[in-house]
């Protein structure tokens, strides 16, 4: 399969076109053909030019955490999905057995791995991930949106989970112009009033 990988950190011209072997998926995990990836500050920018602030990676290494796509092939024992479905891929691997994975928590997983870091990413014709990691998307999603949402969405709705906030609740979300706020005010439950960003002018 084709991939865009980096054998030295550095900026993104580093980054080049590659074939390598297409992934097999293993027992619990899917094959995902790629449709569409997002490109993350900390997770693909910070990781490229070698200034991960808590992973080591080893070049060559294919980037790539938010993505979807269509299943492609099952891994043995996975039945929550079907080779053609269509699903978004949460980026974050949790073990499954720590006290945190037990409270359902597991996106503060002691021994939590992350694709496209720890794992070989999406910025691939093929990406082999966890079953649990993949959700179904209806067809009216867009693949780009379905990949920006995967993550985007996980973590506003665990901000509303943790807040405890029920439908008729106010809240005020701060940087709702930005990626997270803006997916966050379209979360939360009831109507939200959301401030539109002001454009200052530093020489008025």
């Amino acid at each position: 399969m084709k991939a865009m990988l980096f054998r030295r950190f550095g900026p993104p011209d580093v980054l080049e076109q590659a074939t390598v072997g297409t992934p097999r998926p293993g027992p619990g995990e899917v094959l995902v053909r790629v449709a569409a990836v997002g490109i993350g500050r900390l997770l693909d920018l910070t990781a490229r030019a070698g200034n991960h602030p808590y992973a080591t990676i080893e070049p060559p290494h294919i980037l790539g955490a938010d993505h979807a796509g269509t299943v492609a092939a099952l891994g043995e024992g996975v039945d929550s999905v079907q080779v053609g479905d269509r699903v978004a891929v949460l980026p974050g691997v949790a073990c499954g057995t720590c006290t945190y994975c037990a409270e359902g928590r597991e996106e503060v997983c002691d021994s939590l791995t992350v694709i496209g870091t720890h794992h070989p990413g999406a910025y691939a014709q093929y990406c082999a991930v966890p079953a649990r990691n993949v959700h179904k998307v209806p067809d009216g999603i867009p693949a780009a949106m379905a990949a920006s949402l995967a993550l985007l969405g996980a973590v506003a709705a665990n901000q509303m989970t943790q807040a405890g906030l029920r439908s008729g609740h106010w809240v005020l979300v701060q940087g709702a112009s930005s990626a997270l706020g803006s997916t966050t005010a379209a979360y939360a439950p009831g109507r939200l009033p959301v401030a539109q960003p002001i454009t200052h002018d530093q020489g008025t």
